[in-house]
């Protein structure tokens, strides 16, 4: 127990660093002055307490996340897990922490297409594995903005700088990424000319 608290007050202390370096003018929770000062604050108190106390470090350590990095509610489980918590504490701290799932499968949306590109149907299917639900995911991909054959050009660019296709190679392995049939020619008559120019 008293490892987990030193872990969790040095996350909490990177997670504040982090926040203050990072500008962001978000509110920066106050820390124990050290582990033994949290650690006394501790002696003596029920489980129950404690245990309340576990779950309300879990929902706090799920917000600052939030600040920073996206996540889907399971992802943000599973991170809460990897940091000690409990399931039943990650999961509190992931139902009471005021995150928009919907909200937060659209910013992933956008950051993956920052920096790869996606088919509508792949970028979907990409934010399921990240543990959004279906319908989280494809309000996603169709909210984002996407020029869906902007995102097979650039698909195809980059499939080019890897291997030689012929038009009809690359618009069928384009197909097979998710685009459609007029999404793939396109993208793949784009994407020869940015090859090109590139």
């Amino acid at each position: 127990m008293r490892k987990r608290r030193l872990l969790l007050w040095l996350l909490a202390l990177l997670l504040t660093v982090c926040a203050a370096g990072c500008g962001g003018g978000e509110e920066v929770r106050a820390l124990p002055e050290s582990p033994a000062a949290e650690e006394s604050l501790t002696d003596g108190e029920d489980p129950e307490a404690g245990a309340d106390r576990d779950r309300e470090n879990a929902r706090g350590m799920a917000e600052d996340y939030l600040l920073s990095v996206a996540f889907s509610r399971d992802g943000l489980v599973e991170q809460l897990e990897r940091e000690g918590f409990t399931h039943s504490e990650a999961a509190y701290g992931a139902d009471h922490c005021g995150a928009d799932w919907d909200a937060q499968a659209a910013r992933m949306a956008d950051l993956y297409l920052e920096v790869a590109a996606f088919s509508r149907d792949g970028l979907a299917e990409q934010l399921e594995r990240e543990g959004f639900t279906r319908s989280q995911a494809e309000n996603a991909a169709d909210g984002c903005g996407a020029v869906w054959e902007d995102q097979a050009a650039r698909m195809a660019a980059q499939y080019l700088e890897s291997s030689p296709f012929s038009l009809e190679e690359l618009a069928q392995r384009l197909e097979q990424e998710g685009f459609t049939r007029s999404q793939a020619m396109y993208g793949a008559e784009r994407g020869f000319d940015l090859a090109a120019a590139g």
